[in-house]
Formats: structure tokens, sequence, C-alpha cells
């Protein structure tokens, strides 16, 4: 119960995401899932991890039960709250803290004081697109990867696909993993290939540019070989 409760204890502007009570699920050889304020991915070499989004960060307590000891990093897929809200914790574990944070360079602004004000009043100004922005990290991200490229986070290969939506900056990552394409897709696709919340993506309120960029970016998923599509929301 005394964890559950750390789990939760979130500053005010997080308290509107709700985690779920989680476990870790065993999708694959060395790939499993935290279900929380997102699905939190770990992909396990050893006692080494790569994290695929940190939801509220309720995970980090847990890696004993894997026999994990070291994380060569967070990546995020996009910089909604529900998927970075563990960066917000009063009482972030000390394994998290110090993880490398890699973000979307797309994205990246939004989580810099500065360029986060910008945002807000250009948000107040030209009505309002629906997709929102994360408060400012209390941290700097350590490393950025951009739309079409590759990166190697310890021994793991990331090859970043651009699929914004939810963002304009969003990615899905690519990872090959025991023999199977493992497709890391953020809120681009969920259950039965629907989208998470259409109405983020009205960018603006007079075009569709918004939902065209979520279209092309799942016209780049579909070019690729994928064994197994791993959505931040949905089975």
């Amino acid at each position: 119960m005394k964890e559950r409760e750390q789990a939760t204890d979130l500053p005010d502007h997080c308290q509107e995401i709700a985690p779920c009570e989680g476990n870790w699920s065993q999708l694959a050889d060395d790939l499993f899932l935290w279900r929380d304020s997102c699905s939190v991915y770990l992909l396990r070499r050893g006692d080494r991890a790569l994290v695929i989004d940190a939801g509220t960060g309720a995970w980090s307590m847990h890696l004993d039960e894997l026999g994990v000891r070291h994380i060569d990093g967070v990546v995020l897929t996009h910089t909604d709250r529900d998927q970075c809200c563990a960066m917000y914790r009063d009482d972030v574990p000390t394994i998290l803290s110090s993880t490398r944070l890699v973000v979307p360079s797309g994205d990246a602004p939004l989580l810099q004081p500065e360029h986060h004000a910008e945002f807000w009043r250009q948000y107040q100004l030209r009505g309002c697109p629906s997709h929102y922005a994360a408060p400012a990290l209390p941290r700097t991200p350590d490393d950025t990867i951009s739309g079409d490229s590759e990166r190697l986070i310890g021994p793991t290969r990331l090859c970043a696909i651009t699929t914004p939506g939810h963002t304009q900056g969003a990615l899905s990552y690519i990872v090959e993993w025991h023999s199977q394409q493992l497709a890391f897709c953020g809120d681009a696709v969920t259950s039965d290939g629907t989208v998470v919340q259409p109405f983020q993506l009205e960018w603006d309120h007079w075009t569709p540019e918004g939902a065209l960029a979520a279209w092309y970016g799942l016209e780049r998923l579909a070019s690729n070989r994928i064994d197994r599509l791993l959505p931040a929301h949905g089975e």
C-alpha cells in the first residue's frame, strides 16, 4: 500500500493522470509492459534495460523484479503529459532522476521554459489548437532524436519514424528484437488500428493539417515490416 501511495503522489498538474495498478507483463523474450498513465515498455539485456515512455514512474520502483540494475535511457515517443509525468514527481527515484532522457527533437522546445511560454501565448492568439503541451520539465532532456534517423542507446538501436499527430514532433521507434521487428508507436495507433482522441489532430480550426500529418505517419509505419505493434494506449 505504501508503494501505491507513493506512485500516485504527483504534483497538481499531473493529478488528472490516474495511474493504473501496475505490474509487469511479459510480452516476449526480454520485452515487458507496465500499464500506467500510458503503457511503459522495457527492453531488457541482462541487468540493463531501455524504457520507452515514462508514465508516472511507478515501474522504476519494481526493476528488481526483472533483475534490472541499470537503465540505459528513457525514450519518449512524444511529450504529452501522460508520457512524461514521472519527471515532475517530488519523489523521483534516484535511478529515474539520473537516467538519460531522450525526447523527439520536434517536441523538445515544448519542454523548455522559454519555448513553453511562447507555445501558450500563441495558443491563446491563434484560436487554440487541440493538442497541448505538458508543463516545462524541471530537468533538461539529455538528448534528442529526430525523425527518419537511427540512434544507438546502450546496445539497443532505434529507428525513428516521423508520426506526428498528438504532437507535431511525435515519433515511433522500430527496434529489431530477438528476430522480431517491434514498433513502439506512441499515440499514432491504438487497438484495432484506430487513432487515439481524433480531436488532438485539429492543429487549427480551418485546415486538416493535423489529420493529414497523422495519415502520412501511418503511411510511413505501413511501409515497414512490423511484427508487433506496441501503442501507448490499448492492446
